[in-house]
């Protein structure tokens, strides 16, 4: 089934492998988190008959992969291996619902595994790769590729004090102190972890962010207004594939000013933003939410995203106390 060009096509296998669900032709709306910490997602199928339900609801060790498609175009797979931890079916006369929800595979491989482990002359990329090993043992699974986007250089191979360093509980518990110590966020990919470093506007120039692939905003593909203030940025645009956590967004050549504005501040409404009030025209991804349904017309992309900035210095003279 497709509507206004818009396919999606959903297939869950078991724990070996074996289809038990193809849902081509039927309705499927689907919602997919790409946050801090590890993705997840909830999927609704419309109309399946008693013996799929009876194979989804319920059920242990359900793998979902969901791929969508606009015009004819490419395929993009936007939820991979992920595990369904729960299912709900409802009747909503005249349609039968089944709502799958589900979060990354990764996840229940490798990052709720509980480990102990001892760092000898610790650096973030040695405690990293044996908290994520250890993982993968204990989960029996393959090791996970590690990315460090936007890190200053050499960061992650300082040495640091104490000499010894000692992690332990859940995968991921001991990421989350290292994100707290380190000032990085988290994210799981297929087969992978990636850590975003949030670099100070000083920073940047010992960063890869101008040199990391952008995301060139359009402001024919925004469903609204985007939300720019000095750090933050918020988007709502067509279901753009290219936007995931991490992802640069290049705003320089947004307009934000209304369709009804002066000619004079149309004209200068992309400077605007690039240069009086962003000051820097790139942000960093950090939350994004693909939405999308071969029924309906939802088919778009939220995402928040932050700037480099200098910080607020705040007065600390006799003043500040009166």
């Amino acid at each position: 089934m497709q509507r206004f060009g818009q396919e999606v096509r959903l297939v869950v296998t078991n724990g070996e492998g074996g289809q038990v669900l193809d849902a081509s032709g039927l309705r499927v709306d689907f919602e997919l988190y790409q946050i801090r910490g590890f993705n997840r997602a909830s999927v609704k199928v419309y109309n399946l008959t008693d013996a799929t339900i009876g194979s989804l609801v319920g059920v242990r060790d359900r793998f979902a992969t969901l791929s969508v498609r606009l015009h004819g175009g490419s395929w993009f797979t936007l939820i991979d291996g992920f595990y369904i931890n729960n299912s709900i079916d409802e009747v909503k006369l005249p349609d039968r619902i089944t709502t799958l929800y589900m979060y990354d595979g990764i996840k229940k491989k490798i990052l709720e595994q509980h480990i102990s482990v001892v760092v000898v002359n610790p650096t973030l990329q040695r405690m990293v790769d044996q908290v994520l090993n250890a993982g993968a043992r204990a989960g029996s699974a393959t090791p996970p590729n590690t990315r460090y986007q936007s890190f200053p250089v050499n960061l992650e191979d300082y040495e640091l004090v104490p000499a010894v360093r000692n992690l332990e509980g859940s995968v991921q518990m001991c990421m989350k102190q290292l994100e707290m110590e380190f000032d990085f966020n988290m994210y799981t990919e297929k087969d992978g972890i990636l850590m975003v470093y949030k670099p100070h506007l000083s920073q940047v120039g010992d960063t890869d962010l101008d040199q990391y692939g952008i995301v060139q905003l359009d402001t024919n593909n925004m469903r609204a207004n985007p939300i720019l203030a000095p750090a933050q940025l918020q988007v709502n645009s067509n279901l753009d594939t290219r936007i995931k956590p991490g992802a640069v967004l290049d705003i320089s050549q947004l307009l934000t000013a209304a369709p009804g504005s002066p000619a004079l501040t149309l004209q200068l409404a992309d400077q605007f933003a690039r240069e009086s009030l962003a000051g820097y025209s790139r942000y960093q991804s950090l939350t994004v939410i693909h939405k999308g349904s071969n029924y309906t017309a939802q088919w778009n992309t939220q995402v928040t995203a932050v700037s480099p900035t200098n910080g607020t210095v705040a007065p600390v003279g006799a003043s500040w106390f009166k």
